[in-house]
């Protein structure tokens, strides 16, 4: 399904859209490359909270989005947040290599 985006998928496939998210971060983790310029596309957060999330990932780590959501002050919600941190490890991974 290459090309396409989360809300095609959802709409070809009838899933939530977490459900894509998720299995996005195990294609991830298992050593995949995602694009991060789509995942950032993918965002529905303002600019502003897009760059306060990504510094929250920076200070506190990604592998937990709590300490995040509660840095933020809730001003995100965990969906958001999951696409976010797609998006930061994809950046990651990216510059790595």
């Amino acid at each position: 399904q290459a090309g396409k985006s989360i809300a095609d998928l959802v709409q070809d496939f009838h899933i939530k859209r977490s459900t894509i998210v998720r299995h996005l971060f195990d294609y991830l983790k298992s050593g995949a490359a995602l694009s991060p310029e789509r995942m950032l596309a993918e965002s529905k957060l303002p600019p502003q909270l897009q760059e306060e999330s990504l510094a929250a990932f920076d200070r506190l780590g990604s592998d937990f989005l709590t300490p995040v959501f509660e840095a933020l002050r809730q001003k995100a919600g965990y969906d958001e947040l999951h696409v976010m941190r797609l998006y930061y490890l994809s950046k990651k991974m990216l510059q790595k290599r």
